[in-house]
């Protein structure tokens, strides 16, 4: 299903229809028709996902896979892209290293994709491993290292050339300057990140000497119709380079047809395969320029076959998954959900700090929901954890002092109510309002005794938000990283913490969890 369709100057088509006619008998026009396909933020998906709207068995790569075919098949001069965020997410993909997703991508031929954010996550060792096996250029020209740091990574390349029917094309990529505010420094190694604006006034000029008819641009970044920001430079970049041709976003998760920057176009085509990102594009070779631009995005739902190809190579791995999510870990004696309450406390957010406070050396735990899934009455499996952890994230502890701690608390709870605020695990704590805002007294620990005021105490927290959680918590960053703090990357997953105390714990109850916590 196409969701939206918009198709850019027919004005250009028709002013461009009375030159060629004018000059026709010196040099007539050739149109060469480009079909450009593009994808973004897959996260390991090879089978279908449930959209954000609550929509189930809506995408994944085994459907987007045969429309790819199909498309190549009947549209002229394809080129296909992906704009990152390509491996992590899934436990195929996890259980192969994100090399499922390399194999997908080299069967497809791929012509390029951007490294996103989360290709950290999983350290340099498997993002170099998945840049080696990707046949495509990975792209990322605002990646690098100091002068006279050898990289940690093999070549990224900041732009590729391709060319269909003699029109060359180039395919500058970028990701988000985002990346060190939500990956702790043992994530990147020696890798920095440039803003996008001052990466491409220097690559610009190089890119002009290859006399490129078209310039695409691939960012792991999304527009923001409010306006950008640390991690989204989309408006600076068509306002500082208006002459590039097409946009492709990611990052943000956004599906967006066709969206008109100036004279460029920017097109997203979502997330989890749910989309594919479809543009017909017309280029006068006597003009020099595009004169059509059709822009759609094609929803992959169950009438979309999966592709026979992929099921061959995978189905294997893929029933050993299946067959792994179905193992029971425990019980719960009633459902168990991530409450928003005045505490920012609740049973799955009091689980997961439960689970960290068993896995690591703390005192405190410091953590949120990770999710909206909850945990209905009866057998917990495998399947349930990856519900409520949808992402890797390794815990740290911070030996802080008291008032550190208030810092840290006033500073999550200046944020909106959310079940993912992180709320206390083993202290308690009381609100006293003020003409100046909330302040904090009364700290005790679980055996009610009063914290001291000169102790430093373990808190343990998760490297998202050691790194600052996207820039929300930056005195977070800023008092675990002063030496005094002595913060340690444990090395312990939260999905793994959360899994071993499934497992320990023969069954959940939703009181028994909120014993410790504040009471309204």
């Amino acid at each position: 299903m196409v969701i939206e369709t918009n198709i850019r100057g027919w004005k250009v088509r028709a002013l461009a229809g009375f030159v060629v006619t004018l000059w026709a008998s010196v040099a007539p026009a050739r149109m060469v028709n480009l079909t450009l396909i593009h994808t973004t933020d897959l996260h390991g998906h090879l089978r279908p996902a449930q959209a954000y709207d609550g929509r189930d068995n809506l995408g994944g790569m085994l459907r987007v896979s045969s429309r790819i075919r199909s498309l190549r098949a009947t549209s002229p001069n394809p080129i296909l892209v992906d704009c990152g965020d390509v491996f992590q997410g899934t436990p195929e993909s996890l259980r192969t290293d994100g090399l499922i997703m390399a194999a997908v991508m080299n069967r497809l031929g791929y012509d390029a994709w951007v490294v996103g954010n989360h290709e950290f996550d999983w350290g340099l060792d498997a993002l170099s491993e998945f840049i080696t096996a990707t046949q495509a250029p990975a792209l990322g020209a605002n990646l690098y290292t100091r002068e006279g740091i050898e990289s940690a990574l093999p070549p990224i390349a900041p732009y590729t050339m391709l060319s269909r029917e003699g029109i060359r094309i180039a395919v500058i990529g970028l990701t988000t300057p985002g990346i060190p505010s939500w990956s702790r420094p043992y994530l990147l190694g020696p890798t920095l990140v440039e803003h996008s604006v001052e990466t491409l006034r220097t690559l610009m000029p190089r890119v002009k000497t290859e006399k490129p008819d078209l310039i695409f641009l691939l960012v792991h970044q999304g527009y923001r119709p409010f306006g950008d920001d640390h991690a989204n430079e989309v408006e600076a970049i068509h306002e500082a380079f208006p002459e590039i041709d097409v946009i492709l976003g990611g990052h943000t998760h956004q599906a967006i047809a066709s969206q008109t920057l100036g004279s460029t176009v920017y097109a997203q085509a979502g997330y989890y395969g749910i989309w594919l990102g479809v543009m017909h594009l017309a280029y006068d070779t006597v003009a020099k320029k595009l004169v059509s631009v059709e822009s759609t995005l094609e929803e992959m739902g169950p009438d979309i076959p999966d592709d026979p190809q992929l099921l061959d190579a995978w189905g294997t791995l893929l029933s050993e998954v299946d067959q792994s999510m179905q193992e029971v870990l425990t019980r719960a004696e009633a459902s168990l959900c991530p409450e928003t309450t005045a505490w920012d406390q609740s049973p799955i957010q009091q689980l997961i700090c439960a689970a960290i406070a068993e896995a690591v050396d703390t005192d405190f735990v410091l953590h949120g929901a990770l999710s909206p899934a909850c945990l209905e009455a009866g057998p917990v499996t495998e399947a349930d954890v990856w519900n409520l952890i949808p992402y890797e994230n390794t815990i740290g502890v911070a030996w802080l002092t008291l008032s550190e701690i208030q810092t840290l608390l006033a500073e999550v709870r200046a944020g909106k109510t959310s079940i993912h605020r992180h709320a206390p695990y083993g202290f308690t704590y009381t609100i006293v309002d003020s003409a100046s805002g909330e302040t904090y007294a009364g700290f005790q620990d679980a055996a009610g005794v009063p914290l001291h005021p000169r102790k430093r105490y373990r808190v343990a927290m998760n490297s998202y938000v050691l790194a600052s959680g996207g820039t929300r918590y930056p005195q977070v960053r800023r008092l675990v990283d002063q030496p005094i703090a002595r913060l340690t990357m444990t090395g312990v997953d939260t999905r793994d913490a959360v899994r071993q105390y499934l497992r320990q714990h023969p069954s959940l109850d939703p009181e028994t969890l909120m014993k410790g916590a504040i009471r309204p």
